[in-house]
């Protein structure tokens, strides 16, 4: 192995001096033929004086010799495990010698050099999550594949395959706020056939970072992404990602039973978010209307009870359908449905009254005329509100006045509109704006970028020589307005829109 050292550290140059495209792909793919011709025994042998290879290579540099030899001692590990009736090897074992070798790797490999090798960083992925499982342990796998995830595509706008083994770790840690920097990042593409080279999209669907994707497997993504959004109470994110569950194309009618779950959640996160049952997006069919307003009747009921206001009748309907809710899994959704309707009541009453006790709002949630009031019961309302006035939900005041039995009762007064914190609102209303406002651009430069791949492909330049042909039978002169353009920037309005932002 001491006369290939000199080859292995030959790329990429040391000391760095600038190469051409032409100039990177020539060199990397020489040694990748290098690496591939030296059999896994020879990576194990080390070096002259005992010296492992592995401390010589640096995975920020030597990002590619560096990933074959960390493989070919994975394999001799693998190879050892079936011989010891499936218990793990020594170097695989969670936190040791290979398990740090290999986040190390993870967290500083050089991406440009991993689009060349893409089936090896995936094993690599999935060997840290498989004994991170097999320790049940999944948590400590979650960041070394997370920064995997990002270095290769800082954007994380292209789903594979990686993104959902993610989300699966993350769910079964139930580490949810470490799934966020990845869930923030909006899906944009899906890996395509482009040939691998130095300015190729480091993820096409022939690198291998990605097995092959089936068409559920997105919409398994983003209902996991809702769940976690959901248990994190971001019901904004939540809501989102299950539109994007629900508005899938299907062909022939046929409806996932993921998208029939996702439109299940999607009702109660409505309810939960704003109160109301939210319209479908018009991007449903007609015949998925009729689908979803089916088989989820159950959940329409209830739907249908929160926005009559029927306290008494939600509950009961909630109470009655407890083996279905059991089912599906939304046994928790439901009693925050319950809590949402009791907060969306009392932000009502500012509409009616101007000063309400504590016991009279807690008279008009109970589950029968016959339910006595607790303390405890009481409490938990007070708690309630003060929370909602905390949040800026609830434009009221709590007090406590003596009654006659020299008890303190806790009353509250529901201030006008104009008497509210101005100051408050503006710095909220301006957050939002500026949040949206950061949004819009990311949105329009990731449209920018898919309108020009879509521009660039055989199917578009195909399209364009049928209208041209269909124009020039016309007789006026060439092409119209293009159809297919959807470039913000043709219509004038980037710049001021976002003026001031």
């Amino acid at each position: 192995m001491d006369t290939l050292l000199p080859e292995l550290l030959s790329f990429p140059p040391h000391p760095p001096r600038p190469l051409t495209s032409a100039e990177y792909d020539h060199q990397a793919r020489n040694i990748i033929q290098i690496l591939n011709k030296i059999p896994f025994s020879h990576y194990l042998n080390g070096l002259q004086g005992d010296i492992e290879i592995l401390d010589i290579l640096d995975p920020s540099i030597n990002s590619l010799p560096f990933l074959y030899t960390l493989i070919a001692y994975i394999q001799a590990a693998y190879d050892g495990l079936k011989r010891s009736s499936g218990k793990i090897a020594f170097d695989l074992q969670l936190m040791g010698p290979l398990w740090n070798v290999m986040v190390r790797f993870l967290q500083s490999f050089d991406p440009a050099q991993m689009r060349y090798v893409g089936n090896e960083w995936r094993r690599i992925v999935e060997v840290v999550a498989s004994v991170a499982r097999h320790a049940n342990k999944p948590i400590v796998a979650i960041r070394p594949i997370r920064d995997a995830i990002l270095r290769l595509d800082p954007t994380s706008s292209m789903f594979t395959s990686t993104h959902l083994m993610f989300l699966r770790l993350c769910l079964e840690a139930k580490s949810y706020r470490a799934a966020v920097p990845i869930l923030d990042k909006d899906i944009f593409n899906f890996p395509a056939k482009f040939p691998t080279h130095h300015n190729s999209p480091i993820i096409t669907a022939s690198s291998g970072h990605s097995t092959k994707l089936e068409y559920t497997d997105h919409l398994e993504y983003h209902l996991f992404g809702a769940t976690i959004y959901m248990c994190l109470k971001n019901w904004e994110r939540a809501q989102e990602f299950l539109s994007y569950v629900i508005c899938c194309p299907t062909s022939g009618g046929v409806f996932s039973g993921i998208m029939i779950e996702g439109y299940k959640k999607w009702l109660l996160v409505g309810l939960i978010k704003d109160g109301i049952s939210p319209p479908l997006p018009k991007f449903v069919t007609n015949g998925g209307m009729r689908i979803f307003h089916y088989l989820a009747r159950a959940y329409e009921n209830v739907a249908l009870l929160f926005r009559l206001g029927d306290f008494h009748r939600l509950e009961a309907e909630i109470a009655a359908g407890s083996d279905i809710w059991h089912h599906d899994q939304t046994t928790g959704l439901m009693q925050l449905v319950t809590d949402a309707f009791i907060r969306h009541d009392i932000r009502n009453l500012g509409n009616t009254y101007c000063t309400l006790s504590v016991r009279q709002i807690c008279m008009r949630h109970r589950s029968s005329s016959n339910e006595i009031l607790t303390p405890e019961r009481l409490q938990a309302m007070e708690r309630t509100i003060l929370d909602l006035i905390a949040r800026g939900e609830l434009n009221a005041t709590l007090s406590y006045s003596v009654a006659s039995s020299q008890e303190q009762e806790a009353m509250v007064t529901f201030e006008s509109p104009a008497a509210s914190s101005v100051t408050c609102s503006e710095l909220s209303k301006l957050e939002a704006v500026q949040r949206h406002g950061k949004r819009i651009l990311e949105l329009t430069a990731q449209i920018r970028a898919v309108d020009e791949r879509m521009s660039n492909s055989k199917e578009f330049s195909a399209w364009r020589m049928r209208e041209q042909r269909g124009h020039f039978g016309r007789g006026d002169g060439g092409f119209v307005d293009d159809p297919m353009d959807f470039r913000w920037d043709t219509y004038g309005m980037d710049e001021e829109l976002m003026d001031g932002i």
